[in-house]
């Protein structure tokens, strides 16, 4: 279920940026480096903790029959691969190779709906995944305009 989740969050950030954002889907680093493969490792965290922990790194692939996740679990987050092999994966697909990272931390998400608190957020772990990378790189393109408090101190 975890392996799938990451192909299909690849699959719904795609067809939203190519139907409602066509003009603006090369410079969306989230999108330019699709397809992908994730290696999540799940970490049992200490007693005083609620849930598990994920550590996910990825890397990009040539086809999205390869795009997914690979899972194991064990009792401590492997070391990430360096950027440097990232990126030259990227220039060899012919991707741009520029603003990603590596990998990331964070809790393992909820499949019911639910947040670990018990809130009710309304959309799959899915959407929310896929929300979140639209999210980075919308704000990612328009960093570059001025603030509004630039504006109107001009």
């Amino acid at each position: 279920m975890l392996a799938e989740l990451y192909r299909r969050q690849q699959i719904v950030l795609a067809e939203v940026v190519e139907h409602t954002f066509p003009r603006l889907a090369k410079q969306m680093p989230s999108y330019t480096g699709l397809p992908g493969r994730w290696d999540i490792t799940v970490v049992k965290r200490s007693l005083n903790l609620i849930g598990l922990q994920i550590d996910a790194s990825w890397r990009p692939v040539v086809s999205w029959q390869d795009a997914g996740a690979d899972i194991r679990f064990a009792d401590s987050a492997p070391l990430w691969g360096g950027e440097n092999e990232l990126r030259e994966a990227l220039e060899k697909l012919g991707r741009p190779a520029n603003r990603y990272t590596i990998g990331w931390r964070g809790l393992m998400p909820s499949f019911e709906g639910y947040w670990w608190d018990g809130r009710f957020p309304g959309a799959t772990a899915i959407v929310r995944g896929a929300c979140s990378l639209l999210s980075e790189d919308i704000e990612h393109l328009f960093s570059a305009l001025p603030s509004r408090e630039a504006i109107s101190r001009s």
